[in-house]
């Protein structure tokens, strides 16, 4: 038979649910709009996951698909459903843009790099308030904070700065030039690579990894 195709509209309608092997709660599913695909079979084993990415608009142009049927080096393990460019958002900046944070943005590599990063800031705010020393300003962040995970809308209310690279490092410099504007838009810009190799025209600009 003809294989079928899988569209955006295919993806939309895909739960946000945790993937606990990748560290993905249903927090961060949500948050970040990771939808899954479940075995049919059983209803509960996940297939694939799929991380959306957005044009300069914040519209969702294309899904990056891992495969989890497949492994790792496997051809097909990762795959795009829609179309994702160079001229992208990077992974998470519509969040961020959405929020009034503009101190700090933090950027990482994969995108579970991103959800695990904004995880653990978020739960260690968390944990902070568990103190009865912390101070109230902290407690109402933390509280706006969770408030606006909880109701989706993030517009100028607080969030964490965490963005991740659409297309791996290789592209890192191009990704970031088309978000120039808003990288420059923070107070304080954080660069967390993988340790990976840079590719020669970065080693010729001085631009190191890792």
């Amino acid at each position: 038979g003809k294989q079928e195709v899988e569209t955006l509209q295919d993806v939309e309608q895909y739960p946000e649910i945790p993937v606990p092997f990748r560290n993905i709660t249903q927090e961060a599913a949500r948050y970040f709009g990771i939808k899954s695909a479940v075995d049919p079979n059983d209803g509960r084993t996940i297939i694939a996951t799929y991380y959306p990415y957005r044009d300069k608009y914040g519209k969702i142009t294309g899904y990056k698909k891992r495969d989890w049927t497949k492994q790792k080096e496997e051809k097909g393990h990762i795959t795009v459903v829609g179309v994702i460019k160079i001229s992208n958002q990077l992974f998470g900046q519509y969040q961020v843009d959405q929020g009034n944070s503009r101190t700090k943005l933090i950027q990482l590599e994969g995108e579970d790099n991103v959800v695990c990063a904004w995880q653990a800031i978020l739960d260690n705010l968390r944990r902070s308030i568990t103190n009865p020393k912390a101070p109230s300003a902290l407690r109402d962040y933390v509280k706006s904070v969770e408030e606006a995970i909880k109701q989706g809308d993030l517009t100028n209310k607080p969030v964490l700065g965490v963005v991740g690279l659409s297309l791996g490092t290789a592209n890192a410099r191009e990704a970031i030039a088309n978000n120039e504007k808003f990288i420059r838009s923070f107070g304080e810009y954080v660069l967390a690579l993988d340790n990976d190799e840079a590719t020669e025209t970065e080693k010729e600009k001085g631009i190191k990894k890792g």
